[in-house]
């Protein structure tokens, strides 16, 4: 670990002894929280500078929040997770910036970007049966069917392997509303429109220069009356129903994306939630080969059992891990006032709660006489097996059921994905634990 990180981490630690004197001060966790995100924006070129940075917001963060202040954080419930995919429609004219501003999205929230037309046109070029069949029918003037369309979609989501989907200029009309619904046996989450003037799209189509033959004046007007007689019906359809999230798209790419990316943050701390509660999972079940999946290699921690030591990469961790493995964990982690903080534009996530630990059974603990009834309750200790205890088990000292609160915080970095379909998942990079 570079000396930096270590002693960001350990200021870490001195920001959460802090939380009570901050508490008295409002206005000063405010207003250090944003400098700290300042200085995050400021070394987004410097890699070896960025998660330390990362780090020194994520400290003054994880304090403001235990201190009960308003600080840029937002309180999430735990939700219950979908049995159906997050969809959300583009709708918006011709030349509206539908395209540049999915790319965003799909860069800083890990959304797999559909566009309906791209799978169309790409079926038909494929020559296989079904795509010489749609050939045909668009050569002799006639209309796909929407189910054609939605079956396009359908595959493609399901062969993403992802659960959070933009469907770009779909549906073009009722139909293809009505379709979709029908053949999928759900509905979007929400709208996103991006609602611009038509002398305005008319001129980034003329300007744009991508060789495309309908950027002319004559057929982008009829692009135009095409998607006025047939999307904005269906605008109006989700709108009555208040699910359209209407951006206005008349002003720079950036600004559009700034007004457009708040839409989505919600998404971002979900998923920060859900990576936290895969970790507790994965504790509760003494599964290492999980755990060791969804946080770093060079992870720190700060926990009672490291006796007040910064802990550096995971091999602590490991071997309480195999401890666990002695017997069957019977233990269940029940997280409340989850908290979620984004810094440095959606990189990291600050997820702190307070987490109570059941344990149900007797649990065998590592003999420790130095330890305190609240530290054996931690999250490695085992419960016993059905099974008459080995020898083993027999060395070490059985405690009676308990139930254990922790104060916690997990600060995770976001970490792109390889592949087709890109994304991203959060990796834990640090860890703090006390007695609640």
């Amino acid at each position: 670990m570079s000396f930096v990180r270590r002693v960001v981490a350990q200021n870490l630690n001195r920001a959460y002894r802090c939380a009570p004197r901050w508490s008295r001060t409002l206005t000063t966790a405010a207003s250090t929280v944003a400098k700290s995100e300042a200085v995050v924006e400021q070394v987004q070129g410097k890699q070896q500078w960025k998660a330390a940075a990362s780090f020194a917001a994520a400290g003054i963060a994880a304090a403001s929040i235990q201190a009960g202040t308003s600080a840029g954080h937002t309180e999430c419930a735990p939700s219950e997770s979908k049995s159906t995919p997050t969809v959300v429609f583009v709708l918006g004219g011709p030349g509206a910036g539908k395209g540049t501003q999915c790319a965003r999205i799909v860069e800083d929230y890990g959304f797999v970007h559909l566009s309906a037309g791209d799978l169309l046109r790409a079926h038909i070029k494929s020559g296989t049966k079904d795509g010489n069949m749609v050939a045909e029918m668009i050569k002799q003037g006639q209309i796909v069917p929407s189910e054609v369309t939605v079956g396009l979609l359908r595959n493609a989501m399901k062969e993403s392997g992802k659960e959070h989907f933009l469907i770009d200029g779909f549906p073009r009309n009722e139909e293809n509303r009505a379709a979709f619904e029908r053949e999928m046996g759900f509905d979007c989450d929400f709208v996103l429109f991006f609602d611009c003037p038509e002398d305005v799209m008319e001129k980034r189509l003329l300007g744009r220069n991508e060789g495309r033959t309908d950027d002319n004046i004559e057929t982008i007007r009829k692009r135009f009356k095409v998607f006025v007689e047939s999307s904005m019906p269906v605008v109006q359809y989700y709108e009555s129903r208040g699910k359209v999230r209407r951006v206005i798209a008349d002003r720079s790419p950036e600004d559009v994306y700034g007004s457009t990316k708040i839409l989505f943050d919600t998404y971002l701390k979900e998923s920060a939630l859900a990576a936290t509660r895969k970790i507790l999972d994965s504790i509760d079940a003494a599964n290492w080969d999980s755990y060791k999946l969804l946080v770093d290699p060079g992870m720190t921690a700060y926990e009672p059992e490291a006796h007040g030591q910064l802990l550096e990469g995971t091999e602590f961790h490991q071997h309480m891990f195999k401890l666990a493995k002695k017997g069957a964990p019977s233990r269940q982690s029940v997280v409340s006032k989850p908290q979620v903080t984004l810094l440095g534009g959606g990189s990291t996530a600050v997820v702190t709660y307070n987490r109570l630990v059941l344990h149900s059974g007797e649990c065998p603990l590592p003999t420790r006489a130095s330890a305190r009834p609240q530290q054996q309750a931690g999250w490695w200790h085992p419960a016993p097996p059905p099974a008459p205890a080995s020898e083993e088990q027999k060395s070490v000292t059985v405690a009676p059921p308990t139930v254990a609160s922790f104060a916690e915080t997990r600060v995770f970095e976001k970490q792109k994905l390889t592949g087709k379909y890109g994304g991203y998942e959060w990796k834990c990079m640090h860890f703090h634990r006390s007695d609640a």
